[in-house]
């Protein structure tokens, strides 16, 4: 049976996400990852602002820090628990979610949070009350895993804003003698469920009319223990984790006629179920399934086992007591550039004196230049050093690295940052060789050149320009190759003379003086 993650970025970059995600998203923020993928409310309906303000003000959108607008960029969903605190899944916040033992958690500046607005921006991330905010800290659940292969398990994360929102709206969680709220195992009571993502699927209606830009939910009903892990019937056998999960929805009558479920994309938002005095608690989050609507209920974590863990969030739920970070994983100290060449420089740590051995350390590079950056994870490693290799095409000056001790769950304690970098290379690669006809005919003439050499960054591209004489100036040709090739000039007429030039750039952007050939003529 494929597991599917219930999270997808509209467009991958990111997430990254660098999931970004996700894969990382972010992700591949994507990116964010690749990223995992997500879909919108599939038989949902949508609805009114007033219904929106009444019902649903809490859900916030998670989007790569990367996007150019909200739409685009969102990739899951969460809750605000307090004007702070986002409730959401630990797949939204991981790098590699579907992989034991490669879990990473993304870095906070990979993602933003979009909360107060029903409909999520196709030109921009957004402004003021419902714009784009930056994440502070992430949390996820130490024991979140893959179950069985497939499935999750403790599937839940908190974010820390960087600011509180003024007058958030926001929802509770099920408490203590509420369980037969969400029928405590037992099912039997209708739920409601919110999203953006996926609503075809099966992809059987209009192109480009799967995933909305507003909001969109359905009422579900919530399914047994039994049911769920039972191996007909829509279950899952052990896969469902019957201690973090519970499960939900209706299954498709028919081969053309879909159930109602949540789907890619509505990854980490709400499930939702009604209190006595008609107040809404928050008794699920949107985890995994087996494809959307057809013939396996949604999965969901189970925020009533989990909620000791999220209550111990210090200021995520009724202003409880902090805990002491991800694991209390130890954090590093002594972070130094040991070794340089021109294409990689070796990083070297120690630990911190005090706390829990770390089992691996994750290595970042800081990807953007301003203030609003983003991590690329480079690396993982069990040993205190690591060779980092600059980007194929690398800025002469260095980059800053960041270095995270990870505990068994991915999580990551107390990081040091260094900036650092390759050796300059301010050295230009040799000129080309010459330039050779291989071709030829009335309308068209190929050539060749022989190769330069850079014996520090190392060779970037061959930039290719030419010119028709009497009739153009130079124009750029497409080559992109780091190698010689063949390249033909067409267009031309018979007996017509054309000039072509080629100059090489190294990875670091030094360019070497053009080699330009002698005039060149078309068959007559």
């Amino acid at each position: 049976m494929h597991m599917l993650v219930r999270t997808f970025p509209r467009v991958v970059a990111a997430a990254g996400l660098t999931l970004l995600l996700a894969t990382v998203a972010a992700t591949s923020a994507a990116g964010v990852q690749s990223q995992p993928r997500s879909a919108r409310i599939v038989n949902g309906k949508g609805m009114s602002d007033a219904v929106f303000a009444q019902q649903w003000p809490f859900i916030v959108a998670i989007i790569s820090a990367r996007a150019s607008d909200q739409y685009n960029g969102q990739y899951c969903a969460g809750s605000l628990v307090d004007d702070e605190h986002v409730v959401t899944a630990a797949h939204c916040v991981v790098v590699n979610p579907e992989v034991s033992g490669t879990q990473v958690q993304l870095a906070p500046s990979a993602i933003r949070v979009v909360a107060g607005t029903r409909t999520l921006s196709t030109v921009s991330t957004g402004s003021g009350a419902t714009g784009a905010r930056r994440v502070r800290e992430i949390f996820v659940h130490p024991g979140f895993a893959v179950n069985n292969g497939k499935g999750f398990s403790n599937d839940v994360a908190v974010l820390r804003l960087a600011e509180p929102i003024p007058g958030a709206s926001t929802i509770r969680l099920v408490q203590g003698g509420e369980d037969a709220l969400w029928g405590n195992g037992a099912g039997g009571v209708d739920a409601q469920v919110a999203g953006w993502g996926d609503t075809d699927p099966l992809e059987q209606g209009p192109a480009g009319s799967r995933f909305p830009t507003a909001l969109r939910s359905a009422t579900i009903p919530v399914r047994s223990d039994a049911l769920c892990s039972a191996t007909v019937g829509g279950g899952y056998g052990t896969t469902f984790e019957r201690g973090t999960n519970l499960c939900a929805g209706t299954l498709q009558s028919s081969s053309t006629q879909l159930g109602i479920d949540s789907c890619q994309g509505d990854s980490g938002g709400p499930l939702v179920v009604d209190a006595a005095d008609g107040s809404r608690r928050l008794a699920g989050v949107v985890s995994w399934g087996e494809g959307c609507a057809q013939h396996s209920f949604g999965a969901y974590s189970r925020i009533a086992a989990l909620r000791g863990w999220i209550d111990g969030i210090g200021g995520a739920t009724d202003g409880q007591p902090a805990i002491a970070g991800p694991g209390g994983t130890l954090g590093v100290a002594y972070l130094k550039r040991t070794t340089t060449t021109w294409r990689s420089v070796r990083l070297a740590w120690t630990a911190a004196d005090a706390g829990t051995p770390p089992e691996r350390y994750g290595i970042w590079r800081r990807t953007l230049v301003s203030g609003d950056t983003a991590d690329e994870l480079v690396g993982i490693t069990t040993s205190t050093h690591f060779w980092a290799s600059s980007p194929p095409t690398r800025r002469t000056n260095a980059y800053t690295y960041v270095v995270r001790p990870l505990d068994s769950n991915g999580s990551a304690g107390p990081s040091a940052t260094l900036r650092a970098g390759p050796r300059p290379d301010r050295l230009r690669p040799t000129v080309p060789g010459t330039v050779r006809v291989v071709g030829r005919s009335q309308t068209r003439i190929a050539f060749v050149w022989g190769r330069s050499i850079d014996r520090q960054s190392g060779m970037g591209r061959y930039q290719v320009q030419r010119r028709i004489v009497g009739r153009s100036g130079w124009r750029v040709m497409a080559y992109a190759s780091n190698v010689p090739g063949r390249v033909t000039v067409g267009g031309l007429r018979p007996g017509e003379q054309v000039q072509v030039r080629v100059r090489a750039l190294d990875r670091a952007g030094n360019a070497s003086v053009w080699r330009v050939s002698s005039l060149l003529r078309t068959r007559g």
